[in-house]
């Protein structure tokens, strides 16, 4: 019997010493963790792990944009085509929907300049494209025509000025035959255009009108 409780002792010192080698260990491993830093270097590394993922968030919303925006563009054969006119600019007829420019009825008459200010650059776009009609004298707007300019040939004819410069205009005619009615432009620079316009010989059409002024990438 005094030997079984001997044993109990032993088996009760032993517990209690592990217990306080164990406590002892506990405390140096905190004591290192503390100051090796490896709390804040477990933080830093998950705050890091969060931005990452937030930044690889934004990169797979901006390509599933612009994924979107191609397929948009290119569904059913349909190109992607931005307004580019301003109605508030002053030039813009509202009455009438359009640019208005009255034809001369002299032999080839050019104008006091219009000038035009397009909301944004061209040089965003590869195409510009001018959706335009005629106005008949008896039956108001019709003949509707578009006519298409690549931008990078705009690019080579910038004229920063207001004189009528050959090499540097460009027509919107009706058909390549329309010797009658036609308006000759020219970009000031990327995003102004000047306008003047003539007109030969006697015809039924009086004006131009620009609907729309479009950039096509």
């Amino acid at each position: 019997m005094k030997k079984t409780k001997e044993n109990k002792a032993i088996t009760l010192v032993a517990l209690v010493v592990t217990l306080i080698i164990l406590l002892i260990l506990a405390g140096i491993s905190i004591s290192a963790l503390t100051q090796t830093g490896l709390f804040e270097k477990a933080k830093e590394a998950k705050q890091k792990n969060e931005n990452t993922q937030k930044e690889e968030n934004l990169t797979l919303a901006s390509y599933e944009k612009e994924i979107s925006k191609f397929i948009s563009s290119n569904r059913n054969g349909q190109e992607n085509a931005v307004s580019l006119i301003n109605k508030e600019d002053g030039i813009y007829n509202k009455d009438q929907n359009g640019y208005i420019f009255n034809t001369a009825i002299n032999d080839i008459t050019y104008s006091t300049n219009n000038i035009i200010t397009l909301s944004e650059s061209i040089e965003n776009y590869k195409y510009l494209e001018f959706e335009c009609d005629n106005t008949y004298a008896t039956y108001g707007f019709s003949y509707p025509f578009a006519q298409r300019f690549t931008v990078s040939q705009i690019k080579e004819h910038y004229n920063d000025t207001n004189e009528f410069i050959p090499a540097n205009v460009f027509w919107l005619i009706y058909d390549t035959g329309d010797t009658f009615n036609r308006i000759a432009f020219w970009f000031k620079d990327n995003k102004t255009i000047a306008f003047q316009y003539g007109r030969s010989g006697n015809t039924a059409f009086s004006k131009i009108r620009i609907t729309n002024i479009k950039g096509i990438h």
